[in-house]
């Protein structure tokens, strides 16, 4: 009989995982998973966060080595965030779609709002309090926040990736400046680091099946709740849901050759990855494995692009900030201008880039919307409930948008290369 494959475990965890979510309470087993299933979720996501950081600073660093030249990095590094921009504003004029088009805000009775709002009071005040914080710096001085001051402060802290990213760039674009005869140790540790890191990643990978499992089963999310806010909840996962089924299908068949059906079976395990964990960052060894290993993507091309997008293509969330932010104007019966709108989307677009890649993150990002277009945020307490399922289907979306971004790129610069 043939052993199965590390995908079909996944997935099999996955389903086994949701299954006992369910019936824990039923059973009267929320003790026992608490205790003994619990953990095992716990540390496979701590061994992703663990291999994530050195994963992101080696393959960054190898990709950029092995482009080459300043002017061919610059040129992959237009196509990567041009992409990128792209399909943020698809999935914020989606989320607009779908807004306007269920309308979710006009179906919450005004005994529905009371109870969510006493329930989320202590919660939405503390990520009030982060949002006006980061609103009262200025421009520039965010701009001097994007370099840490300490690297291994910023590596420490996976809400500060964005740095860790910006201030590895520059040392990759400093090293192509390098003479080779002097550069070629590094890039020969540079080598022998990723191969030691996709070895451990080939070993973490064993054991996802049962930490899927288990972050699947001790899911504590109020099922209950989707159905309070069922006309809201649709419009978030059918704005994601024709992401993943209209948006990127088109985007392989017209620009890659890679066929849609082999792409989505190949990436199905770090989606599994993605949904359980709610975390790009946490996701991203798993991606990169997917990419480079079933999706043909050069190693060069998958260490560069997916580093970035993990941290700055996040087009679940953008999509999800654009429906609460009508959402909540419908609920308040306030109407957006045009010129309100397409502030919304210039704003959502820049939120989901300077969102960390981390669970929740979306929320105070979100804030700092409601907050330039004058929306009330107490609404937000409505939200808040359902907003660990939408977060993790929403990650599932960011982590899809760049194995897509990661095949696309690829494919034009072998296009490029056969051109030469």
């Amino acid at each position: 009989m043939p052993r199965l494959s590390t995908p079909w475990k996944i997935l099999i965890g996955f389903v086994a995982g949701m299954a006992w979510s369910l019936l824990q309470e039923p059973l009267n087993l929320s003790g026992f998973t608490a205790a003994w299933v619990a953990p095992l979720g716990k540390l496979l996501l701590t061994l992703l966060k663990f291999i994530a950081l050195p994963l992101v600073v080696v393959s960054l660093l190898q990709g950029i080595a092995a482009v080459g030249n300043l002017s061919r990095l610059s040129r992959l590094g237009m196509r990567t965030v041009g992409y990128y921009l792209l399909s943020t504003f698809a999935a914020v004029l989606t989320g607009i779609g779908m807004a306007t088009l269920l309308r979710p805000g006009a179906a919450i009775s005004a005994e529905q709002q009371v109870a969510f709002r006493q329930q989320y009071e202590q919660f939405l005040a503390e990520r009030q309090s982060t949002a006006e914080e980061l609103q009262r710096k200025s421009p520039l001085q965010i701009l001097v926040e994007l370099f840490p001051d300490n690297f291994l402060a910023a590596a420490q802290d996976n809400q500060r990736m964005l740095q860790v990213i910006l201030a590895t760039l520059l040392l990759g674009a400093a090293l192509l400046t390098v003479p080779p005869e002097q550069s070629s140790p590094l890039r020969g540790l540079l080598q022998a680091l990723m191969e030691l890191l996709l070895a451990a990643i080939r070993l973490i990978l064993r054991f996802a099946p049962i930490g899927v499992f288990a972050l699947m089963a001790a899911l504590q999310a109020d099922w209950s709740l989707l159905s309070a806010l069922g006309l809201y909840s649709l419009s978030v996962l059918a704005g994601l849901a024709f992401m993943l089924a209209a948006v990127y299908p088109l985007i392989l068949r017209l620009l890659t050759r890679t066929p849609v059906l082999a792409f989505y079976r190949a990436l199905l395990p770090a989606q599994m990855v993605a949904f359980s964990t709610s975390s790009s960052a946490a996701t991203l060894p798993t991606t990169m494995s997917v990419c480079h290993h079933h999706l043909g993507v050069r190693q060069e091309i998958a260490g560069f692009v997916l580093p970035l997008g993990a941290t700055v293509n996040m087009d679940g969330t953008s999509l999800y900030q654009a429906v609460a932010t009508l959402f909540l104007t419908q609920l308040y019966g306030i109407e957006l201008s045009f010129g309100a709108l397409v502030a919304l989307m210039a704003m959502a677009i820049a939120a989901s880039i300077g969102a960390a890649p981390v669970p929740g993150a979306g929320i105070v990002m979100l804030i700092v919307i409601l907050q330039n277009l004058g929306i009330p945020q107490e609404g937000l307490a409505l939200i808040l409930g359902v907003d660990r399922l939408l977060d993790m289907s929403r990650t599932v979306v960011n982590v899809t948008s760049d194995a897509v971004a990661c095949v696309l790129v690829n494919s034009w610069e072998n296009s490029s290369q056969e051109a030469s």
